[in-house]
């Protein structure tokens, strides 16, 4: 199987990257996200791959940011109930261009800090990092606290 075929060709998966729009979704549309956590928890474990990134949405019309980071850590720490089941940890993933719901580091250090569990983490592209507007000195202080 997979796990099998990743050891031969002495290959660690570190990260199953993603689900997406995770935030500002419907009971219905949340559940199925929380399925296919599950589903994705269950290869994880078998692979033995640390982490699954999860992405947010994009930003509904007129909701600001407060809303925004209240959502995200909801979502957030419901589906890091899941992972705490398997061993996998959830790393959120800010998504800088377009419109979405959570542009730079530094929203998305303030929600994974809100959230107070050691199964969720952050996830830095370096796309994201520059064209959601992160400045550098900002990933020094985040390095510092952290």
């Amino acid at each position: 199987g997979l796990r099998n075929s990743l050891v031969e060709n002495k290959i660690k998966a570190y990260a199953i990257n993603s689900i997406e729009n995770i935030t500002f979704r419907n009971r219905e549309e949340l559940s199925y996200i929380k399925e296919e956590l599950v589903h994705l928890c269950e290869i994880a474990e078998k692979i033995r791959c640390g982490y699954i990134v999860v992405v947010p949405s994009q930003k509904p019309l007129g909701v600001p940011k407060k809303e925004i980071k209240q959502e995200s850590v909801v979502t957030l720490k419901e589906l890091s109930k899941i992972t705490q089941t398997y061993e996998v940890g959830l790393t959120f993933e800010f998504i800088g261009p377009g419109n979405s719901s959570v542009k730079t580091l530094n929203d998305a250090w303030q929600i994974v800090k809100a959230i107070k569990t050691n199964n969720v983490g952050l996830v830095i592209g370096s796309f994201h990092f520059y064209s959601g507007g992160t400045i550098a000195q900002f990933l020094l202080g985040f390095m510092l606290e952290y």
